[in-house]
């Protein structure tokens, strides 16, 4: 029988009566990543999907690699199923893991029963098969506490299945609330149903960011006293001493998405003091027929997006210089150019960026009302204008993202935060990093919220690196977020930043070391434990940097979450078990030595 893959749950199974509902949308979601490898029978039995060949041409490698992919699925097994006697499980575990016990030197067997008709219970099944293993790989030593391999086994309704240990999936569920999820089934006036959160384009995304899940009806939740929310800090005091805000600037305002577009370019401040059409008007800017508001390709602009396909997307895709209704918006073209191929990847990219290329964006809930677009420089729109009408855009553009909102957000963030702050004992770091107007830290000392330091994310104009030793008191430092590089890897990013970090931070001359040796992480970390922000947390991966040994080998495979890249969110886990590392004592004497020349503890 072929191999098939086994797909373990993550939250899913703590579901009530609707789990079926969120089993169901992952087997779909595992169904659809599989369509280009191949035809599998995908279905769920006792907390786990089963991905099963239906033939002899499926890509089960390129299968597995899908699988590993898709949120929701906390791990992932390639596994061969074969009768449920103990001789048959001998006899495939044999053949299947040959090469995995000539690997060993030693090994043993966990064994799962979900089917409790099963003649043998765990502890008895793990003893039988592992004796006849034993026997069948002489060389190879039984192990039960730190075996090279460990052989599963486990039985389940129709089959016993056979495999070596499970690799990490995507895990989780992905955060924030979703359009189907059980907050917007029970309080949908809570929400804004008819937009998507994200943020604007920054260093990590050059089209921002867009998240898909719905905003937060600010106006609605006041009028309870924000109850919502008051419910859920209390009740993660039951769990928690401290949190941090994630992107705090959403209590301020919120990037917010119309639903039918794609990128987080095309997003807008909410809320905000859109300029009125009379406004735009008076300085120049006459939106009326879409002006300045939708795409007005000409043929440099196309040759450049779409070099020989030009042709083809002027005489399919627009009519008199404007794209046809099928194509003007980003979700239709999604739609229209969903393959992966060169052609449809050109299409489909070359349009959205057509699409992104507009110098206002008109506020869906007050017609005639307009937000500039976010980051509009290198559009072609801009630079079309004549000098006097970019020096005019120039103008409102500085004025509307860094002046005419700046107290209106410090009096929205007012009216949310002390509500919620009060209602928990938790300490509060926000995340400040960004483009971030005047008010918030203003408002976060206010409320006595640390703010967040970032070495490599300077917060004070002109610098290219802060200087742990002069952070404030009421902060947390780090070397890094979960958006970031850890050490390591951010050493290989930039060579000539490097130098200047390795020259100028450092203050050590000469060469610069081509990798960022384990001395090199100590004095960074060193650098954060004595800095006199209140509190310093350090990324374990970079804590495992300062020791040669424990390191992970591939320093690319560190980071947690890359924000322009979907798929890759959230993948890293530690390659060590927890129970190992604390018997590193080496390391932990290094840690503890750190932390006590610090003052910390």
């Amino acid at each position: 029988m072929n191999d098939v893959i086994l797909l373990k749950l993550g939250e899913v199974v703590l579901k009530g009566l609707n789990r079926r509902s969120f089993e169901d949308k992952l087997m779909s979601n595992v169904s659809r990543r599989l369509r280009h490898y191949g035809s599998f029978q995908v279905y769920t039995r006792q907390s786990t999907i089963y991905v099963e060949p239906q033939g002899d041409k499926c890509d089960l490698e390129g299968a597995w690699k899908a699988c590993r992919q898709v949120f929701g699925v906390v791990s992932v097994a390639r596994a061969v199923p074969c009768e449920k006697t103990v001789e048959a499980i001998v006899e495939t575990a044999k053949t299947y893991l040959r090469d995995a016990f000539a690997a060993a030197h030693s090994f043993k067997v966990e064994s799962r029963r979900a089917d409790k008709t099963f003649y043998l219970n765990s502890i008895q099944l793990s003893q039988a098969v592992g004796g006849d293993l034993a026997e069948a790989f002489p060389n190879v030593a039984v192990d039960v506490h730190t075996p090279d391999l460990t052989v599963f086994v486990e039985i389940r309704e129709k089959y016993a299945y056979v495999h070596t240990p499970s690799v990490p999936g995507a895990g989780g569920l992905p955060i924030g609330i979703s359009r189907t999820s059980v907050d917007a089934w029970l309080y949908p006036h809570l929400f804004h149903m008819d937009s998507q959160a994200g943020a604007p384009p920054d260093a990590f995304s050059a089209v921002g960011q867009n998240w898909g899940f719905p905003t937060y009806n600010w106006e609605r939740m006041a009028r309870d006293g924000y109850a919502w929310w008051r419910a859920r800090m209390a009740k993660m005091a039951e769990y928690f001493d401290a949190f941090r805000i994630d992107h705090i600037l959403g209590f301020f305002r919120i990037w917010e998405i119309p639903t039918h577009a794609v990128h987080g370019l095309l997003g807008y401040f909410n809320p905000a003091l859109p300029y009125s059409a009379d406004e735009l008007r008076g300085m120049g800017f006459d939106t009326q027929d879409g002006r300045y508001t939708t795409p007005v390709p000409d043929e440099h602009m196309l040759g450049e997006l779409f070099g020989d396909l030009a042709g083809e997307v002027r005489a399919t895709c627009m009519k008199e210089g404007r794209l046809l209704p099928a194509y003007a918006t980003q979700r239709k073209v999604a739609a229209r150019f969903p393959g992966d191929d060169e052609r449809q990847t050109r299409l489909r990219e070359g349009l959205m960026a057509l699409l992104d290329d507009v110098l206002f964006i008109e506020d869906p809930r007050r017609k005639g009302y307009f937000h500039p677009r976010i980051a509009p420089h290198s559009t072609h729109a801009y630079r079309r204008l004549d000098g006097e009408r970019r020096a005019a855009f120039d103008r409102l553009y500085t004025d509307f993202f860094y002046h005419r909102h700046n107290r209106f957000w410090q009096e929205s963030a007012l009216r949310k935060l002390p509500v919620l702050l009060s209602a928990t004992e938790m300490l509060t770091c926000g995340e400040d990093l960004g483009m971030i107007p005047d008010s918030v830290p203003e408002t976060m000392h206010e409320l006595q919220i640390l703010s967040l330091e970032i070495q490599r994310m300077p917060k004070t104009p002109g610098e290219l690196f802060a200087d742990p030793a002069h952070y404030p008191y009421f902060s947390v430092c780090t070397t890094s977020t979960h958006d970031m590089n850890p050490l390591r890897a951010w050493w290989e990013e930039d060579r000539e930043l490097t130098a200047r970090f390795y020259h100028e931070a450092l203050g050590i001359g000469g060469d610069v070391p081509y990798f960022c040796e384990p001395w090199i992480c100590r004095r960074i970390l060193d650098m954060h434990l004595n800095s006199p922000a209140m509190l310093t947390i350090l990324p374990l991966q970079d804590w495992l940097s300062t020791d040669g040994e424990l390191r992970y080998p591939d320093p690319a495979k560190e980071r947690i979450n890359v924000p322009s890249i979907p798929r890759y969110h959230w993948r890293y886990r530690m390659h060590l078990p927890l129970e190992e590392l604390l018997r590193k004592e080496t390391f932990n004497e290094s840690l503890h030595d750190m932390i006590a020349c610090s003052g910390r503890r």
